[in-house]
């Protein structure tokens, strides 16, 4: 799909704000897997992401039910098949987010498609996995 110049930077911009790239390790996955997610209070922002990379816009109130002074919150996800389609359409616009970005191309090198059907990583591949988890979990850490 063509996507003009003025949205792929718009959505750049809009990302690198509100946007994150994750890498992600959990004791029931413990092998690392990536999430792009876009968070916003007006759901009509999070539609042009939708409109040209598909996935579903989600309504989260649970900041409201721990502070009352906060409005709900609508989350587009990236959807697995377009991800790095997404970041690679707006990587030459991003400034804040850049280094993550190329992070999560490298991390998607690694990526097994159709994964389910048996395969699994190699011992290097999980570990660049690994790595590429740590150097990003330093960029994403609050304050920095």
């Amino acid at each position: 799909m063509f996507i003009p110049l003025r949205d792929k930077a718009w959505m750049a911009g809009f990302f690198d704000g509100e946007g994150c790239i994750t890498i992600r390790s959990t004791k029931k996955q413990p092998t690392p897997s990536s999430l792009l997610t876009v968070c916003n209070t007006k759901k009509e922002s999070l539609k042009v992401f939708q409109f040209y990379f598909g996935g579903k816009i989600l309504y989260r109130d649970l900041l409201n039910r721990r502070k009352q002074n906060k409005k709900p919150e609508y989350r587009w996800n990236c959807p697995k098949r377009e991800d790095v389609e997404f970041i690679k359409t707006i990587l030459p616009f991003l400034v804040i987010k850049r280094t993550q970005a190329n992070l999560f191309l490298e991390f998607q090198k690694t990526r097994i498609r159709g994964s389910g059907n048996g395969n699994r990583l190699s011992k290097e591949e999980l570990q660049i996995r690994k790595k590429i988890y740590g150097r990003m979990k330093i960029l994403n850490k609050k304050g920095i």
